[in-house]
């Protein structure tokens, strides 16, 4: 008889999921103390493809091989901007959704550590004590990705409210060996994205009339389910 083959198993693909939310009050008391946990390895990454959008842009889709539990995600404030005002900025690239100023680079959860990084962030934010805040986008600028595959067009501020929440995410992060933000993060919100062009950041370009938002609201996307940290104040 000849010998059975052994079947292999399937690399899943990350791709577009309709979004779940799910709405988390504020965790109440001291937080637990986190450990840091020991990660499985980590998954390949596929190229990079790009594909025709409908009006002829190409634009960015990103492939991620990974294990069985094992999702996509991020983590930044919710921004809600009006399309009509922003329309008129994106020229030559593709526009996004789901408007955010992140507190995190792409990350990758392991499934059954997400809801414990859940309560980690929230207690954490809670701990902040922050209350709504508004933020004026004052300017628009470029920035690349790390591997110079994408530019984005983003709206900039300077506004430095930001700045504990970029500390307190970092933390969480790195008690489950995820990978923390950028040492010098920019506050900003991307509004499309392009092939990368070979060129330099542009300047910061200001805009006649600044946008105001309020951020009222955390989000930590992963997978198909975005959980989300309100500000409630102290």
């Amino acid at each position: 008889m000849g010998k059975k083959k052994k079947k292999k198993k399937k690399m899943d693909l990350l791709q577009g999921y309709d979004d779940e939310e799910i709405r988390v009050e504020p965790t109440k008391g001291r937080d637990k103390k986190i450990r840091k946990r020991k990660r499985a390895p980590e998954a390949p990454e596929l190229p990079d493809i790009l594909f025709e959008g409908s009006e002829g842009k190409k634009s960015r889709v990103r492939h991620v091989g990974h294990t069985k539990g094992i999702w996509a995600g991020y983590i930044g404030a919710e921004v809600s901007l009006d399309q009509e005002i922003i329309k008129g900025f994106f020229e030559d690239f593709e526009g996004v959704k789901n408007h955010h100023v992140s507190f995190s680079k792409t990350l990758y959860f392991q499934q059954h550590e997400i809801e414990e990084i859940r309560q980690h962030l929230s207690a954490a934010y809670t701990a902040l004590g922050s209350a709504p805040f508004e933020v004026s986008f004052t300017h628009l600028t470029t920035l690349s990705d790390e591997d110079k595959t994408t530019q984005f067009l983003a709206l900039g501020t300077p506004s430095p409210c930001f700045a504990p929440f970029y500390s307190a995410t970092n933390k969480v992060l790195a008690a489950y060996g995820l990978p923390s933000y950028f040492k010098k993060p920019i506050p900003h919100v991307t509004l499309g994205a392009r092939p990368y062009q070979n060129k330099e950041p542009a300047e910061q370009i200001p805009i006649a009339n600044p946008i105001t938002v309020t951020i009222t609201t955390i989000v930590m996307k992963a997978g198909n389910k975005v959980f989300k940290f309100p500000l409630l104040g102290p």
